[in-house]
């Protein structure tokens, strides 16, 4: 994986870090949710 002229190491690490933090984000807000709602549509 080689980065692009336009993206930098520091950037893609960033960005990794940043989807990392969401995807923890998302899965914990949607394991509230389907306790609060009884209702685990979403597929995380």
């Amino acid at each position: 994986m080689r980065p692009s002229n336009s993206a930098s190491p520091r950037r893609i690490v960033n960005a990794a870090k940043r989807s990392i933090v969401r995807l923890r984000e998302v899965r914990s807000w949607s394991q509230l949710n389907a306790k609060v709602f009884c209702t685990p549509r979403l597929p995380f």
